[in-house]
């Protein structure tokens, strides 16, 4: 099995929780962003004072607007997780592509936040 994942944030200090530590609580996440919603979305956390994590594809940084986007997940109480550049079925792919998949698009992370991943975990 192989599990690759890297959250961004900028938070300087982070915990990984990995249960449920209080009644009522859930974790919210969305996946394959940005899209034309996300905004929206953001929108609505900030209003109710919520965070969660946005897991991105690279390929959806394609232009100023969702670049702008993606730094408003960033700068804000939420995470922005990579979530591999294009979105392929990772069980097809070879490990040379699979591990080209999460460096493109932590490359694009990285131009955009000019920094490196808060969290790498690496399993192959």
């Amino acid at each position: 099995m192989k599990l690759i994942v890297l959250f961004f944030s900028s938070v300087a200090s982070y915990e990984i929780i990995s249960k449920c530590i209080d009644v009522n609580h859930i974790a919210i996440t969305f996946d394959d962003g940005i899209h034309a919603n996300t905004e929206k979305i953001l929108d609505i956390l900030d209003y109710h004072d919520v965070s969660a994590t946005f897991f991105v594809n690279g390929e959806n940084i394609k232009d100023k607007k969702s670049e702008d986007v993606a730094k408003r997940i960033y700068n804000s109480n939420n995470i922005i997780a990579t979530h591999t550049y294009s979105h392929p079925y990772l069980t097809t792919l070879n490990e040379f592509n699979l591990m080209r998949e999460f460096y493109d698009n932590e490359l694009v992370f990285r131009n955009l936040f000019g920094v490196r991943p808060v969290v790498s975990s690496y399993r192959l």
